[in-house]
């Protein structure tokens, strides 16, 4: 998971091993400019299994969730997580919110934009899922914003020039963009998508 926070630059966790059983990386690294290298500030807790979950920042906090981990010689799961973690520093990180039910998977993909968090779920039970949601309070509660595009996992998302482009994932060659609408020329209360 890589998070810019406070004009640093974060990466947080991974995947140790891609065998069998493959150890789930803790470790949340800062990039040090004085060195021009990664220090370790601290660890997530050990129950996220970072290296197929996301992140962002928004409020202060750097916030963590989703990934899971599968038993890759008979296609189960262990676990997905439904969790949501932040923390101001990496060093300390407390369990903030829980997903909605048909969140949680493994690679989603979040990013901020408009004032909001947006989340597009991944690879779940039964395959690649679909969904995207957005969260006005820094993922404490959310709403479903659409299911019209194909399900998939590991979505590319970034937001560019007052629009939020979400497409592409796995076997997939689609690009989205939802743009961000001026109240001032719709007549509604705040600027929205």
């Amino acid at each position: 998971i890589k998070i810019l926070h406070n004009n640093e630059m974060y990466i947080i966790g991974g995947q140790v091993d891609i065998g069998v059983t493959p150890v789930n990386n803790t470790d949340v690294y800062k990039f040090n400019d004085a060195t021009n290298d990664w220090d370790i500030v601290g660890q997530t807790p050990s129950t996220l299994w970072t290296c197929t979950g996301t992140g962002w920042s928004a409020g202060g906090y750097m916030y963590i969730t989703g990934g899971g981990k599968i038993n890759s010689l008979i296609g189960t799961y262990e676990f997905l997580n439904d969790k949501i973690y932040r923390s101001s520093d990496g060093l300390t990180w407390t369990e903030y919110a829980t997903l909605l039910s048909g969140m949680p998977a493994m690679w989603p993909t979040t990013q901020t934009f408009n004032g909001k968090v947006w989340y597009i779920t991944g690879y779940a039970t039964g395959g690649n899922q679909i969904g995207m949601w957005n969260s006005t309070n820094n993922g404490s509660l959310w709403s479903l914003y659409s299911t019209s595009f194909s399900a998939r996992h590991a979505t590319s998302m970034c937001e560019f020039d007052n629009a939020l482009y979400f497409g592409f994932g796995n076997f997939h060659n689609d690009l989205y963009r939802i743009e961000k609408v001026s109240c001032a020329a719709q007549g509604c209360a705040n600027d929205d998508v």
